[in-house]
């Protein structure tokens, strides 16, 4: 990764910590997980104590429970949490944000359900399945064959034939875990009703037909949740937009063999980099 793409990062990130006179953070990772914790800590010594924290979040999805405890650490930084979407910010990225006071989007900012997944047996890179794949089987024997809805809950039992019972019940637990998470963090910002928070987390969970079906920020503000278009920020997060994906994942590798960076947090004095190395699974962190 060059110096140059770390400092144009650095200096968008100065540029909307000046305007908005709020400390600031950046978070990107292709995958949130729990390994995020710890440095994400090191920050937290870091930054002023201030009634209200910007983060800026760049995310493809990543472990919902890790997810959790990225929010509650975020939530600990400052009274509150901003989140300012540049461009990705999916599945769990989505979930994340359900935490934030404010979230600021520009034209680029994506946001997906936050349905969970079951993978099989080769992990993140198998086939996986939404709990919604499993929900809406009786809808599909209704609404395609034109089965009577009674009689299409009794098909169950053929659903049970070929997914083994224990895998029904991890879907089921999965989904209500999601759903519990989803209202433990859009409870945090406390300006919502909780009945407001059942239905965002419904719709997030359930409400769509497809995990990719991308949200813009006024859909969620149509939810109920407190979005902002970020047009004076557009330039700084246009910097982002187009920078962070060539600076980690596998992908940004010149060469296969390479090393490359997974994780990236930044604020504007500090800099930390999770580098992985392709015959390895340990990451190691470097700092400037």
């Amino acid at each position: 990764m060059t110096n140059y793409l770390i400092e144009s990062v650095k200096s968008a990130l100065i540029s909307i910590q000046v305007q908005r006179k709020k400390s600031i953070l950046l978070i990107a990772a292709p995958h949130l997980d729990i390994g995020l914790l710890t440095e994400l800590y090191r920050y937290r010594k870091q930054i002023d104590q201030q009634d209200e924290l910007d983060i800026v979040l760049y995310t493809k999805g990543g472990d919902v429970n890790a997810t959790r405890r990225i929010a509650l650490l975020l939530h600990d930084f400052a009274g509150a949490t901003n989140i300012i979407v540049p461009s990705h910010c999916q599945s769990s990225g989505t979930l994340l944000a359900l935490a934030a006071k404010q979230i600021l989007y520009t034209p680029l900012s994506l946001f997906t359900a936050i349905d969970p997944h079951l993978h099989g047996n080769g992990g993140d890179d198998s086939q996986s399945i939404s709990t919604n794949d499993i929900r809406y089987f009786p809808n599909s024997c209704v609404d395609w064959f034109g089965i009577d809805e009674s009689e299409a809950k009794t098909m169950l039992s053929t659903l049970a034939d070929s997914i083994f019972a224990p895998t029904l019940t991890a879907f089921y637990r999965t989904e209500q875990e999601t759903y519990q998470v989803a209202q433990e963090l859009l409870s945090l910002p406390a300006y919502l009703e909780n009945t407001q928070i059942m239905e965002i987390s419904r719709f997030l969970i359930n409400g769509l037909h497809s995990h990719n079906y991308y949200l813009t920020g006024e859909q969620l503000q149509r939810l109920g949740l407190n979005t902002c278009a970020a047009k004076e920020l557009e330039e700084a997060c246009s910097v982002f937009a187009e920078n962070l994906p060539a600076m980690i994942g596998g992908a940004a590798r010149e060469n296969i063999d390479d090393t490359w960076c997974d994780a990236l947090i930044i604020s504007p004095d500090s800099v930390s980099q999770r580098i992985k190395t392709p015959d390895s699974i340990i990451t190691q962190w470097t700092r400037a």
